[in-house]
């Protein structure tokens, strides 16, 4: 009797032993739940009274990283977030061409100072002369590109007619975290085509450009609700306006051709 209650005593700590050991490894998140965007804060900066905690687009201009990211990162990161946007804000975003005429100002050097801060009236200027509503700067505070990976990331809402931010997102994907291994696993099973295995979860939080897509899709799932598409009635499609000499934007417009 006493031999068979060990017995059941040892094989009830091998099951716990290899739960946790699947834990672990990443393999088995059935018990766990989390939101996959629950690692994102997000203000909106609203008039004084105003109720509204979302913001109306009418076009969007995205534009590339700033920041702590390899150069060859931002371009398909770029083309992530467009796609990802398009989900809740479809038909409204823009994006600069690679080396179109304003590829010289939207560098580091020219929408960031010296401090950090952001250069709010260059990137004003430059929402006014595409036809912008809004203006959203993704900024990579920290970037890990070795395993564990992991990004930090700040973006920024700019209002052109305001002229001011009116809405910040901070947060970051570190992989290792357990709740951001939920969240690859979740995102691995539902958008990838191929079939799922765990070796494919693994390659994928070991691989840069893989795992920025990943961060880029969580970071606007957080994003959900909080932007929305104005009504057919008011909105316009995004152009280049047509300018005169007498216009403050002739200038500018002349500096970057």
């Amino acid at each position: 009797m006493k031999r068979g209650c060990q017995a059941i005593l040892l094989m009830g700590c091998l099951v716990a032993v290899g739960s946790g050991c699947a834990a672990r490894l990443g393999r088995d998140y059935g018990h766990v739940l989390f939101n996959s965007a629950d690692y994102f804060q997000i203000q909106i900066v609203t008039p004084a009274g105003a109720k509204d905690q979302s913001v109306t687009i009418d076009n969007l201009l995205l534009l590339p990283a700033v920041g702590d990211l390899p150069e060859e990162l931002i371009d398909g990161m770029l083309l992530t977030v467009w796609q990802e946007l398009q989900q809740i804000i479809p038909g409204s975003v823009i994006m600069p061409r690679e080396r179109g005429r304003f590829a010289a100002y939207t560098t580091t050097a020219n929408l960031l100072g010296d401090d950090g801060r952001p250069a709010v009236q260059e990137i004003i200027q430059i929402g006014r002369v595409t036809g912008s509503s809004h203006v959203l700067l993704p900024r990579i505070m920290d970037y890990r590109p070795y395993h564990p990976q992991r990004i930090v990331m700040e973006w920024m809402l700019f209002d052109v007619k305001l002229g001011k931010m009116v809405l910040l997102m901070v947060g970051n994907v570190d992989a290792s975290e357990q709740r951001v291994l939920v969240a690859a696993d979740a995102y691995l099973r539902q958008r990838k085509a191929k079939e799922y295995s765990s070796s494919n979860l693994d390659m994928m939080l070991r691989s840069p450009r893989d795992f920025n897509g990943f961060a880029m899709a969580q970071a606007v799932s957080a994003l959900k609700g909080k932007l929305v598409v104005a009504s057919s009635a008011s909105m316009k499609p995004a152009e280049f306006k047509e300018l005169h000499k007498t216009d403050d934007n002739y200038k500018y417009l002349r500096e970057i051709k």
